[in-house]
């Protein structure tokens, strides 16, 4: 599934793992706790890449991309799947 994201009022910090990744992400935990407990144990060969998403910003991600984000403040966004 392709994703693509366009933000409105929010700003979101967004983590990103290629396809071929088996990243560490709990379907039952929020970004939030991944954050704080996982992130910061994660050895230089694991990080995810990162961005910033900012108003008004699109983000594209091609199918089978992992991610997790992190709003970082009030959010309204749209998320299209495509």
């Amino acid at each position: 599934m392709t994703v693509i994201v366009r933000t409105r009022r929010v700003v979101q910090r967004w983590f990103l793992y290629p396809p071929a990744a088996t990243p560490n992400f709990s379907p039952v935990a929020t970004s939030l706790s991944w954050v704080y407990d996982v992130y910061p144990q994660l050895p230089p060969s694991e990080m995810p890449m990162e961005c910033v998403l900012g108003p008004g910003e699109v983000l594209y991600l091609p199918h089978g991309w992992w991610h997790a984000t992190l709003n970082l403040g009030e959010s309204v966004f749209i998320s299209v799947f495509v």
